[in-house]
């Protein structure tokens, strides 16, 4: 009778170990489930944040030659590349620098012709294309 009583205990006490257990997994699952939703809405918040900059010109047909001057520099400062490209007549020109973008085209204006994302969402390229004011 008390080997009986032992084995019972035994048993209950692995019962009760495995409910703990269950329990744990459980809790752990859900809480490393909830760090990457966490993690996916930051990132999808930063990757707005960088967008942002980008597609306000998206639709405008009148940016200036600064606007776009300065689109380069934001540009060229981020860990993520970005192609600013330029269509003069029917060439597309990638500018890396505003002063050189500047002197050639300050009293132009400029129209958004389109944007590329990545994967991601991330803004890769934004296409601008010289207005028909051909003034040098």
């Amino acid at each position: 009778m008390e080997n009986a009583t032992h084995a019972l205990l035994i048993v209950g006490a692995v019962l009760v170990a495995l409910i703990i257990l269950s329990v744990g997994i459980t809790l752990i699952l859900t809480l490393s489930e909830n760090a990457r939703r966490y993690d996916s809405t930051i990132s999808d918040i930063e990757i707005q944040k960088f967008n942002k900059n980008f597609v306000i010109y998206v639709g405008e047909d009148d940016i200036t030659a600064h606007e776009i001057a300065t689109l380069i520099n934001f540009a060229n400062e981020q860990e993520y590349k970005v192609d600013i490209k330029v269509k003069i007549l029917h060439y597309d020109i990638n500018y890396t620098t505003s002063e050189e973008f500047i002197s050639k085209y300050q009293n132009n204006t400029f129209s958004c012709t389109g944007t590329s994302y990545d994967d991601e969402g991330r803004i890769t390229s934004i296409t601008f294309k010289r207005n028909h004011n051909l003034i040098f």
